[in-house]
């Protein structure tokens, strides 16, 4: 469900919403509250806890996003553990500010996700199957939801709201457009006709040790 999901969203900030939502599904669920206090953290961010567990999990939903690419195994788990650091810093932050998403905005954006619909319109039997068959209820999931376009909300009056001086934009076209002259000349090397023997390798290394 997740991953059609991601696949269905469009533009940046949508996916951007979508990977908040399906890190809180493929990370928090039920087990996650039954064995926690077994191990030691792997990150904490205030009174939140990260596992190995979440870890892993975040580390299979980073991945996915990142298949096509040849990053090694361990730089997309540095890269997983940042990413749930980071997404838990905005939304406690976004928590602090009291910003809020209203119910019906939030209805809205699911019901405009093209995998909850039939034929163009909002399925509700669909909807709910696939709840139920990640053992959500509709409230905790509109939650969720809120959660994200909160922080997509603060993400954007960001971005949005930037600016670039006169003389930064006239630097950086500076920069992008700025041409170099090379010059250079080869130069024939001797062919090397004898190998040294090895008496002659051991006795130059003696010879320069330092």
């Amino acid at each position: 469900m997740l991953t059609k999901i991601r696949e269905k969203a469009q533009g940046v900030f949508a996916w951007v919403i979508l990977i908040l939502i399906t890190v809180p599904f493929a990370l928090w669920g039920i087990q996650n509250y039954l064995d926690v206090g077994k191990e030691a953290p792997v990150a904490s961010v205030g009174s939140k806890d990260f596992f190995q567990k979440d870890l892993t999990r975040a580390y299979e939903q980073y991945s996915q996003s990142l298949k096509n690419t040849d990053i090694d195994e361990e730089s997309l788990k540095s890269q997983a553990l940042q990413k749930l650091i980071k997404d838990e810093v905005l939304l406690q932050h976004v928590n602090s500010l009291n910003l809020v998403i209203s119910d019906e905005t939030a209805r809205s954006f699911i019901t405009s996700l093209d995998y909850f619909q039939t034929d163009g319109k909002f399925d509700k039997r669909q909807y709910q199957a696939l709840l139920n068959s990640q053992g959500m209820s509709s409230s905790e999931f509109i939650s969720r939801i809120k959660n994200a376009l909160t922080m997509e909300q603060f993400q954007r009056a960001v971005v949005e709201n930037s600016f670039a001086t006169q003389y930064d934009l006239e630097s950086f076209f500076k920069i992008q457009n700025q041409q170099r002259d090379v010059e250079y000349v080869t130069v024939a090397l001797k062919k090397i006709t004898e190998q040294p023997s090895d008496e002659v390798i051991e006795a130059y290394f003696q010879q320069h040790m330092d």
